[in-house]
């Protein structure tokens, strides 16, 4: 990457099209639907940004390559409303693509809020701020795009008293890459037999220091 031109700015709306895929292409492709998978990454690019009040985009050679956001302090309601109706179109469009498929995303997305609330009350670092998205094109890895994203994220927490703060990871992430970057896990959930197939096999909570 040494030839190519890498920089970084805030989130801009144009970039919203452009994450989806990345995302869809990382974690949502269980489906044999790709038009419902797509809906997938929408909403959940969506329900992240609606937490988020810090953003940073990773661009290579001006092609959006990643993201990551974060969260210190209240969001402002005006911006949460706005991505909720972006999930609330989503939703729709699935519930008509596949009624039965919608139920099942439900209750992972259900089961995953339930058990990463359970995480952060045992982590005890709820007070923090949180790493509350990081997403790499398969382009950018390996060339410190991740690293950057993370450091950016981690100086904006720093900058608002808000470290230590923390991020959920599970097994469909590469979460071996964040303790290369010196966090720490601090609480994690192995899926018990009745939530296999729902959540994933194990989910994370690690500690983000200054």
């Amino acid at each position: 990457m040494s030839e190519q031109t890498v920089r970084y700015r805030p989130f801009e709306d144009g970039d919203f099209d452009e994450i989806v895929p990345i995302m869809q292409g990382l974690w949502h492709t269980k489906s044999d639907d790709e038009a419902f998978d797509r809906l997938e990454a929408v909403d959940d690019l969506a329900y992240m940004l609606s937490k988020a009040n810090f953003s940073q985009i990773a661009l290579v050679d001006d092609v959006v390559c990643g993201i990551v956001l974060a969260r210190a302090g209240e969001i402002d309601p005006a911006w949460i409303a706005r991505w909720q109706d972006v999930q609330d179109r989503a939703h729709q469009e699935m519930r008509e693509l596949s009624a039965e498929r919608f139920a099942d995303y439900m209750a992972f997305v259900e089961g995953e809020g339930a058990t990463n609330h359970g995480l952060l009350a045992a982590s005890g670092l709820a007070d923090g701020g949180e790493v509350v998205l990081l997403a790499l094109s398969p382009a950018a890895r390996g060339h410190g795009v991740g690293r950057a994203l993370v450091e950016s994220a981690r100086a904006y927490l720093a900058g608002k008293d808000a470290l230590p703060g923390y991020l959920y990871t599970d097994t469909s992430c590469t979460w071996r890459f964040y303790e290369h970057l010196g966090l720490t896990r601090v609480a994690e959930h192995i899926a018990t037999p009745e939530e296999q197939g729902i959540i994933e096999s194990e989910m994370y909570l690690y500690r983000l220091d200054a």
